[in-house]
């Protein structure tokens, strides 16, 4: 009655609803009211792999092979359970690897392209300038300007190969993948290393 005449009822909540309730030393939630151990509810920790002793005691050797192979079915199911779901997300982490490297080769022969370019550029201007230093040298005069050097060059892009090779992922994949990326990764590290 009094509850009812203060206004401090709380709705009931649905039956599916996951909270989580901080019982204060006075037992008392603001808003709420008086709280007892029964009505709060706390959240439930991870599952764990639990084996139970039987109900009844064991009397004969037929009970307890009859317990042990429940037990032993149990836990194989719970195994290839666990086992089924690492399966699935090691599929998943090999996806995305395989996504991330097409990816990351698609954005280095972008940037190859690029540097073809940019060599012909700088190659275009060695010339010029080669010209321009042998027409100097036979008249013996000075350059009277500068010599033009300009080209920009392009890194080639390892991040995605650098976690797939930390996160384990290069072990998922077939052997032939596998030779391919690293052939064409370690060409990338020994052009650019030099």
């Amino acid at each position: 009655m009094e509850d009812e005449q203060s206004g401090d009822t709380a709705a009931p909540l649905p039956p599916d609803a996951s909270v989580a309730v901080t019982v204060a030393s006075d037992k008392h939630v603001a808003g709420v009211g008086p709280i007892t151990e029964s009505e709060s509810v706390l959240e439930n920790p991870a599952p764990m792999l639990d084996v139970h002793a039987p109900h009844q005691t064991v009397h004969t050797w037929k009970d307890f092979f009859i317990h042990m192979a429940a037990i032993s079915v149990g836990l194989l199911i719970a195994i290839g359970l666990e086992q089924t779901v690492e399966y699935a997300h090691r599929l998943h982490q090999l996806d995305k690897a395989r996504r991330e490297l097409t990816t990351e080769l698609e954005d280095n022969r972008k940037q190859l392209e690029k540097n073809l370019a940019a060599a012909q550029q700088i190659k275009a201007q060695l010339d010029r300038n080669m010209g321009l230093l042998r027409a100097f040298q036979s008249a013996h005069k000075q350059i009277g300007r500068q010599l033009v050097y300009d080209a920009r060059v392009f890194w080639p892009v390892d991040g995605p190969w650098q976690v797939v090779k930390q996160n384990g992922s290069l072990g998922l994949m077939p052997s032939a993948e596998l030779y391919r990326y690293t052939y064409i990764h370690e060409g990338i590290a020994a052009t650019w290393m030099r």
